[in-house]
């Protein structure tokens, strides 16, 4: 396997525990608007670690 290939899923990985880290701060501390809640989940996908930190700052 390449390099370039395995430097992707290192980076599709880490976008999913991202995501899935924030999905659960978001149902511990649901935001009042409703579409946020799906939206911090997406932007977790693609932007990874970025929106956790950006998320406690709320």
């Amino acid at each position: 396997m390449s390099l370039l290939i395995t430097i992707a899923y290192i980076c599709v990985f880490v976008g999913i525990i991202s995501a899935l880290v924030i999905l659960v701060d978001i149902f511990k501390n649901p935001q009042p608007m409703k579409i946020m809640n799906i939206v911090w989940g997406i932007n977790g996908l693609y932007l990874g670690p970025y929106v956790r930190e950006n998320l406690d700052k709320r």
